[in-house]
């Protein structure tokens, strides 16, 4: 009888879905032929309290040659059972949500604007921390002449 119950806790230990990473970067380079060229780099970051989430996401990029940068709150969802994650980010009090899924076996989350169906609209971020995302905010500035 022991040994079941030893079975069953290891099997619900074992199998239970990781909480979330709390800080992913992501990059995202415009199409050719829009207003902006430049790459932007999103770094969002959260704290996770069974389920809720509270962050911020902060982008970078550089425009016109000189780097602009913005840090907006984020707040959200988190459902362990299937992964999927609700993100909504305020700018200038406009909220925006994000819908996306988690996939543990790369460690990265895929975010959508909601009712999104274009795949070209997606954000794929990948688990990084606040050093990767200043690193990379540097090498987005112009090389000097």
């Amino acid at each position: 009888m022991a040994l079941v119950a030893l079975l069953a806790a290891l099997l619900v230990f074992v199998n239970r879905p990781k909480d979330p990473p709390s800080d992913w970067i992501s990059s995202f380079t415009p199409p050719a032929g829009t207003s902006s060229a430049s790459k932007i780099l999103y770094y969002l970051h959260w704290t996770n309290e069974n389920g809720e989430l509270k962050g911020q996401l902060q982008l970078s990029a550089v425009a016109n040659g000189a780097p602009q940068s913005l840090t907006a709150p984020a707040t959200g969802l988190y459902n362990r059972d299937n992964h999927i994650i609700y993100v909504v980010i305020t700018i200038n009090g406009q909220a925006g949500t994000l819908m996306g899924k988690i996939n543990d076996a790369n460690d990265t989350l895929t975010l959508n604007q909601v009712g999104a169906t274009s795949q070209a609209s997606q954000l794929v971020f990948h688990t990084g921390s606040a050093n990767d995302y200043k690193q990379a905010t540097q090498k987005l500035a112009p090389a000097k002449k």
